[in-house]
């Protein structure tokens, strides 16, 4: 039988040996890529747990969405173009 102790401490070993894998899994900063051309805006996002590739086509204004990871905190910067002001006609 093991006693509550043992396991008490056991627990508090391990606790202690997985913090600085924890601590150093978390202490980088994300690689963020982000480039607009003539064709597509692409942003990519890689922070070791989540990975975000998001591209955005101007002439088919298409969009391609690839997620892997746990993403649920990550906000997606998508491209929705110029601001368009609507009820007015041309100019003249």
């Amino acid at each position: 039988m093991i006693s509550k102790s043992f396991f008490a401490m056991t627990t508090a070993v391990a606790v202690i040996a997985s913090g600085p894998t924890l601590a150093q899994s978390w202490s980088h900063a994300p690689n963020v890529k982000e480039e607009t051309n003539a064709d597509t805006y692409h942003y990519e996002y890689d922070d070791g747990v989540c990975h975000i590739n998001y591209q955005y086509y101007f002439r088919d204004r298409q969009e391609y969405l690839d997620r892997h990871g746990d993403c649920t905190s990550v906000a997606i910067p998508r491209y929705y173009g110029p601001n368009r002001v609507m009820g007015y006609g041309p100019p003249g």
